[in-house]
């Protein structure tokens, strides 16, 4: 049942991507995909880190990563800087968020979280970004596979002490 409402979900248009959780003092945390990272592309690839492990050759990945998890090709590196910049001025949208990971913008918040992102914004939470899909290298039996998911920017924001 879970996953006839989860497909029935995404044909509405619905995200199942994002997720508005609380904790026991009722202080709460956000996770969102950023929107139109495919616009760009170009910005993304300057701040993203490849996987130093992407490049191997199959032997060398397979002593390393003969484990099953495998890995993914980029990330964002631990610690950048996420600054969530609203956009008032912003032609489609005066309620625009724009997103930017180390001083580049990426996209935006998507139009429907903006007024919870805006109260989290006030209260001084702090942003993270992480990487999540894109291609992905693992070991099965004794081979390399890449396999290749939708690549997302995902943006978390939260009281400081609780993002990951």
């Amino acid at each position: 049942m879970a996953k006839k409402k989860g497909l029935l979900l995404r044909l509405l248009g619905v995200d199942t991507n994002q997720s508005v959780t609380k904790n026991a003092e009722s202080r709460q945390k956000m996770q969102f995909a950023v929107a139109g990272l495919f616009h760009r592309m170009d910005a993304f690839y300057e701040i993203a880190q490849r996987h130093r492990d992407f490049g191997l050759s199959d032997a060398d990945f397979i002593a390393k990563h003969d484990n099953g998890r495998g890995v993914y090709e980029y990330r964002i590196k631990r610690g950048a800087d996420v600054s969530l910049v609203p956009e008032p001025t912003n032609p489609h949208d005066r309620n625009a968020i724009a997103v930017y990971v180390d001083g580049k913008q990426l996209g935006y918040v998507p139009a429907e979280l903006t007024a919870d992102v805006r109260r989290m914004m006030a209260r001084d939470y702090a942003a993270r970004a992480y990487v999540s899909g894109g291609a992905r290298k693992r070991v099965a039996d004794g081979r390399v596979i890449t396999d290749s998911y939708d690549l997302t920017l995902n943006v978390e924001i939260g009281p400081p002490d609780e993002l990951r």
